[in-house]
């Protein structure tokens, strides 16, 4: 249940803990005027990301590496500008300073990027015995049946790309902070599906090597479908995440409070997590 919008104002009034709990998120609107919870987890996921790039470059840790996120490089929604805006102004300083930087979203079943008219007719004008109802459609499913067609085997990888998807004009223009190139990657292993993405100034700026370093990811797929780095990225965070929540679970405990079913749910998956090899 959401606190009550007085307890935040007297949160956020009180200096011992206005410093250390956050009530609003980066719009200025309070967290319980949102319905899903998923700002709180965008904010609290891309914040944590984009302090530690920032830190990596204040402390000339990135050298003239290469820098690859698992995960989306920034989030294109309206309602959350001003975190995007924050992101891109990080990555861009990554670009000017020799670093170029791609995402790699495995999640791709709730984006609907591939579904349009224009990228139909074009794979259409290659593909025979291609059909998939743009109507009912979402990324993954366009590259799964692109990928039926061509008969794509294990072993074997389909890109799709690189494509730019443009800021639209009028109201939906709000949506975008800046323009991004993808790469869609069909592997026939494990989920399958995954997206490669960077902001179009570093691909404009970078485009050999941007190219390059998409080569690689895809030449490193491992028999989860997905690039090696970015399983390996994955396993270490969740173990880090687990360990976090079983000891805030132990501290809640020894504090008298009752776990909720859903805590007592949560528990049980991390504990059967334990073990798991990347």
């Amino acid at each position: 249940m959401k606190a009550p919008m007085n307890v935040l104002r007297a949160v956020e009034e009180n200096k011992a803990l206005s410093g250390y709990i956050r009530v609003r998120s980066l719009e200025g609107d309070y967290f319980i005027e949102y319905d899903d919870g998923g700002v709180v987890v965008d904010e609290v996921r891309m914040g944590l990301e984009t302090m530690f790039i920032v830190s990596l470059m204040n402390n000339k840790l990135l050298g003239n590496n290469l820098l690859i996120i698992d995960g989306p490089i920034y989030l294109a929604m309206k309602e959350r500008k001003k975190l995007a805006d924050m992101r891109i102004g990080i990555i861009s300083r990554l670009s000017s300073a020799g670093i170029p930087t791609v995402g790699v979203v495995k999640r791709v079943e709730g984006s609907g990027k591939l579904c349009r008219n224009s990228v139909v007719e074009f794979v259409n004008g290659y593909v025979k015995d291609f059909g998939i109802d743009i109507n009912n459609c979402n990324d993954a499913a366009f590259m799964y049946r692109l990928g039926q067609a061509m008969e794509i085997g294990i072993g074997e990888a389909l890109v799709l790309g690189p494509l730019r998807i443009s800021a639209v004009s009028g109201r939906l223009s709000d949506y975008f902070s800046e323009d991004r190139v993808f790469w869609y990657v069909y592997t026939g292993l494990g989920p399958g599906v995954f997206r490669i993405e960077t902001i179009e100034s570093i691909y404009r700026d970078h485009p050999e090597l941007i190219g390059k370093l998409v080569l690689w990811l895809i030449s490193n797929i491992d028999s989860a479908g997905m690039p090696y780095v970015i399983d390996v990225a994955d396993y270490y965070a969740k173990a880090v995440t687990r360990t976090l929540y079983l000891r805030f679970y132990q501290l809640s405990l020894v504090r008298g409070l009752k776990p909720t079913y859903d805590t007592l749910q949560e528990l049980s998956r991390a504990l059967g997590e334990e073990g798991a090899k990347p």
